[in-house]
């Protein structure tokens, strides 16, 4: 990962009416390299708790796993850059994202 960041996408196109969400962000980098991985708001894991709460089937789940994502406040590409390059700087990047 010694290339710079050319370019971040979500798989989703997210806007304020859309509220929480979560998806896919896809990187690109200088070399034209794609990589992937799935982000959730915490916006959108506090309205997902809050569905299952409500659900009736709450009483059958224990645990819920999540591979392989990033919470982050929300997912603006904006707020996203810092993030992606401070996962690269610390080395997170390879452990999160797959390359396309």
């Amino acid at each position: 990962m010694n290339d710079v960041i050319k370019k971040i996408s979500l798989s989703d196109d997210l806007s304020e009416e859309d509220g929480p969400g979560g998806s896919d962000v896809i990187v690109q980098f200088g070399n034209n390299d794609l990589y992937v991985a799935t982000f959730y708001s915490i916006g959108n894991l506090e309205h997902m708790i809050a569905l299952h709460n409500a659900s009736e089937e709450r009483d059958s789940e224990t645990y819920y796993k999540i591979f392989n994502a990033v919470i982050v406040n929300d997912l603006r590409e904006t707020d996203l850059m810092p993030v992606i390059e401070a996962m690269v700087v610390e080395g997170d990047f390879q452990l999160v994202f797959k390359k396309v």
